[in-house]
C-alpha cells in the first residue's frame, strides 16, 4: 500500500529514488529470490520536508544473504523568503487590540526562519497612569488609582463659599507619583484674621470690618495739627504721619512746623498769622497805686498762665478797687503782695505787718502757681496762721502762699541784729533758694551759722514743704551782699552780689581790688561750688540782678565806677569815679565772658532788674540821670532820675529802648522786670510826680507811688 503522504512531502531531488523504491516493491513484505545473488541496496530516502522512510531491503535469495535495508532519506529544509514579514503577537488572543496591546512584526532572516516579534505590546501589570495596561478593557482597574501621576487639579480647603471672595483663592494639587493620592494644595489662600489693610482678609465680603481700622498699616499721608488756616503761612508747614502696624490709627505727625511763639528779634513769622512780629516795647497796660505816703514796688514775677505777681511795701493806703478795695498800713512800711490777671487787673492783694517795718524784696512763682516771698520784718508778722516775732532788728522771712494768697508755710531767721532776705527763686522741683545778708549768729536746719564781720552774704535752700535743706554763708572782713538769685537751668543756682576785702565762695579766695567788687557765683542744687567770678577795681562795682537763659548762660546787671574788665571787655565809667554807670554782661554756662557793655554818660545810671525770654532776648530796667545808650541811640532823662527799659538780642544788640519820667527833678525807678509766656515785658518800680508808659499820664498822689506796666515784645 503506497504512503502518498510521504511521497508528497519529498522535495524534488529525491523523487526518482522514491519512485524506484516503490516500483521495486509494491508489497510491504520483502520479495523472495530463487538464486543466491545478493539483494540490491535499499534506495536512499528522498529529501523532503521530513525525510522519507527508506525501503526495506529484499529478503536474500535461498542461500543468499539478504540485502541491507535502504538508508532513510534526509529531511527536507523549512522555508521562508528572506526579508519577508508577517504579523506576530504573543499575548492572549483576546487582548490584541485592546488598550495599548498591539501585534508586532517579524521578518524572515537568512536562516529561512522568521526573527523576533518586534513592536508588539502585550498585557502588563496595571498601574495608575490613565492607561489600560493589562488590556482587559478597563483603565487603572484594581490598583487603587486616584489620579494620573503629575496631573494637576484645582483645590481649596477653606470654608464653603469663601473661594474667590476677598483674598481667598483656589490652589493646585499635583497627583503623587504612585497615582494613589494628591499632594498638598499649593497656592490656595484661605480666610485669615481681618487686619487693617483695605482687603477682605476673612473673605466674608466686607473689607476691614469689625476691628476698628483707620488706615492701611505703614502707609503714610500728609498731616498738620496746627490751627486751620496756618499751614503754609509763615514758617508753618505740614508733615507726614505713618499708619500704625495694626492699622488702628496714625502715628505722630513728623516734620510738621506748627505755629509757635513769635520772636520779635527774628524776621520769620513763627506764629503763622501772616505778620512777622516786630520788637517795639509799645504800651499794653499800666497801673499806678498809691496815696500821699510812699508805696514801692520791688519785684515782679509771672506764672505760666500769664498772671502777674508783685511784692513791695507801703505806707498809708492803696486803693485796688473792686473786691479788693483799700489796704491800709498798720504803721511804718507794711509788706504788700498782689496778683493780677494778664492785663494787669488786680485779682487779690494782701497786706502783712504791724506798726513797725515789714519789707518785701523778692517774689517767685512755681509751676503750680504757688507764690514764694522773702524780705525782712520788725515786730510781728502773720501770713494768716500763726504770728512770728522778730528777735530784734530786722529778721529774715520766707513764706509760701497758694495761688490764691493763702498761707502754706512761713519760716523766719533772726537774732538781735540784721538778717535780710533780698531775693527768692524756685526750681523745677519746687525747692526755694533765698539770698541776702546776715550778721551775728543764726541757726538754720540745726546748723549754727556764724557771721564773720559786718554783714555776710547768705544762700539758703528750702524744700517745697518748707524744710531747711542747706545754708551757705560767705563772709570776711567788711561787708558781703547777696542781691539776687536765679534757679533757672538744670540743677543749678546762680546768685550775684558785691563784696569787700576777701571772700571764698567755695572755689578759692576772691579779693576785692578796692571798695565793693562784683560777685557772680554758681552752685549746684546741693550747694556745691561750680564756679565764681569777681570783677572790679579800686572803686565801687556791684551786681544787683541776674537772669539765666535756657542754655545756662548768665546775664547780670548793676553799677560801676572807675573801670571794670569782664574777660576781654574793658568797661570805663564816663564820669570816672564821680558817678556810677550802668553795665550789663553775659557769661556762658561755664562762667566765661561772652560780652559786656556799659550804658551811661557823665551822670549816674544803674541796672536794677534783668530777665531773659525763651529766645535768649534780654530785658533790663533801672534808673538814670542824663542818658543811657545800649547801641541803638540814647534815651535822655527829662530832668530827674527816670526809668529805662531796654531790650537786647542774645548777642547784646539793641532791639528797643524806652524812657519813662517827668520833666522835674523827681525820682522814677525801674526796680524789676519779668517776661510773660507771650514775651511781653512787665516792669514794676516807683515814681514821683507824673509818669506815662504810653497809655496816658499817671500823677502821683504824693510821695512815691508804685507802678506796674506791661510792654509789648
Amino acid at each position: 500500500m503506497l504512503r502518498r503522504s510521504r511521497i508528497l512531502s519529498l522535495s524534488f531531488p529525491t523523487i526518482t529514488l522514491a519512485l524506484l523504491t516503490a516500483v521495486t516493491g509494491c508489497s510491504d513484505a520483502p520479495p523472495i529470490t530463487t538464486g543466491g545473488a545478493q539483494g540490491g541496496a535499499g534506495g536512499t530516502g528522498g529529501q523532503g520536508g521530513a525525510g522519507g522512510i527508506g525501503g526495506q531491503g529484499g529478503a536474500g535469495g535461498i542461500g543468499g544473504q539478504g540485502g541491507a535495508g535502504g538508508m532513510g532519506g534526509q529531511g527536507g529544509m523549512a522555508g521562508c523568503t528572506l526579508g519577508t514579514t508577517q504579523p506576530c503577537y504573543s499575548g492572549p488572543d483576546d487582548s490584541q487590540g485592546v488598550g495599548p496591546c498591539v501585534a508586532g512584526v517579524q521578518t524572515c532572516e537568512p536562516s529561512g526562519e522568521f526573527g523576533a516579534c518586534v513592536g508588539e505590546v502585550v498585557p502588563a501589570t496595571e498601574t495608575c497612569n490613565g492607561v489600560d495596561d493589562d488590556c482587559n478593557g478597563m483603565v487603572d482597574d484594581g490598583a487603587d488609582c486616584v489620579c494620573v501621576p503629575g496631573e494637576m487639579m484645582d483645590c481649596y480647603e477653606g470654608p464653603g463659599g469663601t473661594a474667590g471672595v476677598g483674598i481667598c483663592m483656589m490652589g493646585k494639587a499635583t497627583c503623587a507619583a504612585d497615582g494613589k493620592s494628591y499632594e498638598a494644595c499649593v497656592g490656595q489662600v484661605q480666610p485669615a484674621v481681618e487686619v487693617c489693610n483695605m482687603l477682605d482678609d476673612d473673605c466674608d465680603g466686607n473689607v476691614d470690618d469689625g476691628i476698628g481700622c483707620a488706615c492701611v498699616p505703614n502707609t503714610s499721608m500728609s498731616c498738620y495739627t496746627g490751627q486751620d488756616g496756618t499751614s503754609g503761612v509763615g514758617v508753618c508747614m505740614p508733615g507726614m504721619q505713618t499708619c500704625l502696624p495694626d492699622g488702628t490709627g496714625y502715628g505722630a505727625c513728623m516734620g510738621e512746623v506748627l505755629p509757635s511763639l513769635d520772636n520779635c528779634a527774628s524776621p520769620a513769622d513763627e506764629d503763622c498769622n501772616g505778620v512777622a512780629l516786630a520788637c517795639t516795647g509799645n504800651h499794653v497796660a499800666s497801673k499806678p497805686y498809691g496815696d500821699a505816703s510812699n508805696q514801692i514796688g520791688m519785684d515782679v514775677a509771672v506764672d505760666s498762665q500769664g498772671n502777674v505777681y508783685t511784692i513791695g511795701h507801703f505806707e498809708g493806703s492803696i486803693d485796688f478797687g473792686g473786691s479788693v478795695g483799700t489796704l491800709t498800713s498798720a504803721g511804718g512800711f507794711d509788706l504788700l503782695v498782689a496778683k493780677y490777671d494778664p492785663m494787669g487787673n488786680v485779682l487779690w492783694a494782701k497786706r502783712y505787718g504791724n506798726n513797725l517795718n515789714q519789707v518785701g524784696n523778692g517774689i517767685a512763682v512755681d509751676g503750680s502757681g504757688n507764690v514764694y516771698v522773702t524780705g525782712s520784718f520788725q515786730g510781728t508778722l502773720s501770713f494768716g496762721s500763726g504770728t512770728h516775732t522778730s528777735m530784734g532788728g530786722d529778721d529774715l522771712f520766707v513764706a509760701k502762699l497758694t495761688t490764691e494768697g493763702v498761707q502754706v508755710w512761713v519760716k523766719t531767721l533772726g537774732n538781735t541784729v540784721t538778717q535780710q532776705g533780698m531775693d527768692i527763686a524756685v526750681d523745677a522741683a519746687g525747692a526755694a533758694y533765698v539770698t541776702g545778708q546776715f550778721s551775728g549768729n543764726i541757726t538754720f536746719g540745726g546748723q549754727q551759722l556764724m557771721g564773720v564781720d559786718g554783714l555776710d552774704a547768705i544762700l539758703l535752700k528750702y524744700s517745697t514743704t518748707g524744710g531747711e535743706l542747706w545754708a551757705k554763708t560767705f563772709g570776711g572782713q567788711g561787708t558781703q551782699f547777696g542781691y539776687e538769685v536765679s534757679a533757672s537751668g538744670s540743677n543749678q543756682v546762680t546768685f550775684v552780689g558785691a563784696f569787700q576785702n576777701s571772700v571764698n565762695f567755695g572755689g578759692g579766695t576772691l579779693t576785692s581790688a578796692g571798695d565793693y567788687d562784683v560777685a557772680v557765683v554758681r552752685l549746684d542744687s546741693f550747694g556745691t561750688h561750680q564756679w565764681s567770678k569777681s570783677y572790679g577795681d579800686a572803686s565801687n562795682q556791684r551786681a544787683f540782678a541776674v537772669a539765666v537763659d535756657n542754655q545756662g548762660a548768665v546775664v547780670f546787671t548793676g553799677e560801676f565806677a572807675g573801670a571794670m574788665t569782664i574777660g576781654g571787655f574793658a568797661l570805663t565809667s564816663a564820669d570816672g569815679t564821680a558817678n556810677v554807670d550802668g553795665y550789663i554782661a553775659k557769661l556762658d554756662a561755664m562762667g566765661n565772658p561772652v560780652w559786656a557793655k556799659s550804658f551811661g554818660n557823665m551822670s549816674a545810671q544803674r541796672g536794677q532788674g534783668v530777665a531773659v525770654d525763651v529766645f535768649g532776648n534780654i530785658v533790663v530796667t533801672g534808673e538814670f540821670f542824663g542818658q543811657v545808650n545800649f547801641g541803638g541811640g540814647p534815651a535822655v532823662s527829662a530832668g530827674g532820675r527816670d526809668v529805662f527799659v531796654a531790650k537786647l538780642d542774645p548777642s547784646g544788640g539793641p532791639l528797643w529802648l524806652r524812657r519813662y519820667g517827668s520833666g522835674m527833678l523827681t525820682h522814677q525807678s525801674g526796680e524789676s522786670v519779668a517776661i510773660d509766656p507771650m514775651t511781653n515785658t512787665w516792669v514794676t518800680g516807683t515814681f514821683e510826680n507824673i509818669i506815662d508808659f504810653g497809655g496816658g499820664p499817671f500823677t502821683s498822689a504824693g510821695g512815691t507811688d508804685m507802678f506796674l506796666a506791661k510792654l509789648a515784645p
